[in-house]
């Protein structure tokens, strides 16, 4: 269906709804060989808010590899899109706790910022970053890769201020009071300069960050360390 609306001149426009039906239809469960073909025979969809409904079906049913074809096709993924205001991807794989595709995102280089208010529920209560959302959304897993791959988040208000409302929720809460505790533990205690530098680096790589790495004149150690090849929490160690 996706096929025909984009062969017939189908907008690629939120405003064109019959286009944004046809999409839903073919973004189910059973049609993952479809959308996989229309993203990849359809290179002018990148960077569309057609962009964001897919991102949000794969989401939903944590499709991460929905994700990794449409990075590996060129959609940089890392803009923000009409839909849900201006709704950062990242916001999105917090909303549906799809921390697989949360892992996609960022080892290929879709950063959120630090501080954004990018992300908002469906009050309208806007977050000051995806972290913070994480945290509304009890996201722990997604709090971990944000963590891991940027410390700086440690950083966030809520986290800070030990009399923060959403800290003394998050310390009553079953989910995240164990992670809580320890962010604020490690918070106390900085992380060493080398977790900080490579947080640093791969931000500044930009898109497709380990392939990279890679071309980089280094030992081969260091550039696994870059490319967090280790299955690991650095503030465990």
């Amino acid at each position: 269906m996706c096929e025909l609306l984009l062969n017939h001149g189908a907008s690629f426009s939120f405003s064109d709804d019959g286009f944004i039906d046809g999409l839903d239809v073919a973004l189910a469960e059973y049609f993952t060989d479809e959308i996989m073909h229309v993203i990849t025979n359809h290179p002018d969809i990148a960077d569309t808010d057609w962009t964001l409904a897919v991102i949000r079906r794969a989401c939903m049913y944590h499709h991460d590899d929905f994700l990794m074809c449409m990075l590996e096709h060129g959609h940089k993924l890392n803009g923000n899109y009409r839909w849900w205001g201006d709704e950062c991807p990242c916001g999105l794989v917090v909303c549906f706790n799809a921390h697989n595709c949360m892992d996609v995102l960022l080892r290929w280089g879709v950063f959120p910022d630090i501080k954004s208010r990018q992300c908002y529920d469906e009050n309208y209560h806007f977050f000051d970053s995806v972290f913070d959302y994480a945290a509304e959304c009890d996201s722990a897993q997604c709090m971990e890769l944000l963590v891991e791959f940027n410390p700086y988040f440690l950083q966030d208000d809520w986290l800070v201020k030990c009399n923060h409302p959403k800290y003394d929720y998050l310390m009553n809460d079953p989910v995240c009071k164990p992670l809580t505790a320890e962010f604020q533990q490690v918070r106390m205690q900085p992380p060493c300069l080398t977790i900080l530098c490579r947080a640093k680096i791969y931000r500044q790589l930009d898109f497709r960050p380990m392939d990279k790495v890679d071309k980089l004149n280094l030992p081969n150690l260091l550039k696994d360390f870059l490319k967090f090849t280790e299955k690991r929490r650095w503030w465990r160690y």
